[in-house]
């Protein structure tokens, strides 16, 4: 089963907070999976050092801040939001049973939030649109069996610092091989369908990036050197219209949703990576209008 949901949060009072705040989400959310189920969350942590895809992945804590220096503001007056994914059964369904009653609070650093409500269900409101609930076969009979024309075009948003791995080097640039690749290997590390080894072929030979809109972020996770990587939207198109095209677009439409759950790139289970699908937006002169300009909302 895949699942995200949405923690709302209400700082007990007025504090200050590093911009960054990926390894104390990563450490708040093992601490609400211990509290549940503390063989779960043995089972979860990976091995020091171990480069295996992870089963769950968190956000940035979004809300209205104020920003400065480095440093980001939260009010007791206002509410704030954290969301949290996962490819893992055990570990969707302790999501799904959460309750605000009984988690409380939640710490980030040395400062309390109250737990208002856990969102399980995808609503109007701007974080119920980071909701939802499906599993793998599911995804797979929708792109792959059910669908007859699957659209041409994939438009997504990267919401979070975004950066995947080329051998040893980190590209902060959404490459249709790196994020795509990136996404089958999860994909085939967890579903109980595989989607064959040849992909990162087809992927070059007719998958493009047709426009992009983006930005350089950085997030400091550690005492080290920062993490780069970008946010904003892009879109892809295939190319030729073959056989072996119409099957890599089933699969690149099967990831772009699956995507959503898991996660784009590095460090996903510390806030990177966010990413979810736009609806397509009318012919291409249309498109190259609407990303004009530099503005790129990283609010909702």
């Amino acid at each position: 089963m895949l699942v995200s949901v949405v923690c709302r949060l209400r700082p007990l009072h007025d504090a200050q907070l590093p911009a960054t705040l990926g390894t104390a989400i990563h450490g708040a959310f093992f601490e609400i999976v211990k509290q549940a189920n503390p063989r779960l969350a043995q089972r979860l942590h990976p091995p020091q050092g171990s480069r295996a895809p992870v089963k769950f992945t968190t956000s940035p804590l979004r809300g209205p801040f104020v920003s400065q220096n480095g440093r980001v503001y939260v009010s007791s007056a206002k509410e704030y939001w954290l969301r949290f994914t996962s490819l893992d059964r055990e570990l969707s369904q302790l999501l799904l049973h959460l309750a605000a009653e009984r988690l409380e609070r939640l710490k980030l650093l040395e400062v309390p939030f109250e737990v208002i409500q856990i969102v399980s269900e995808p609503g109007p409101h701007r974080w119920e649109r980071w909701v939802g609930q499906t599993d793998f076969v599911t995804l797979y009979d929708k792109w792959l069996v059910h669908c007859e024309r699957p659209p041409e075009r994939i438009e997504l948003e990267f919401c979070s610092p975004t950066t995947s791995q080329h051998d040893t080097i980190a590209v902060p640039f959404p490459l249709p091989r790196l994020v795509f690749l990136t996404l089958a290997d999860k994909w085939n590390a967890f579903a109980p369908v595989h989607l064959g080894a040849d992909i990162n072929e087809t992927i070059d030979d007719f998958l493009e990036l047709r426009w992009y809109r983006l930005r350089t972020r950085s997030l400091l996770l550690y005492a080290r050197e920062p993490e780069i990587g970008f946010v904003g939207q892009c879109a892809y198109r295939l190319r030729p219209k073959t056989k072996e095209a119409d099957l890599l677009l089933r699969i690149v439409n099967l990831l772009a949703d699956f995507a959503f759950y898991a996660g784009v790139g590095g460090k996903t289970a510390m806030g990177m990576g966010q990413m979810r699908r736009l609806e397509p937006r009318g012919g291409f002169r249309q498109v190259l209008d609407s990303v004009r300009g530099d503005r790129v909302s990283l609010s909702e």
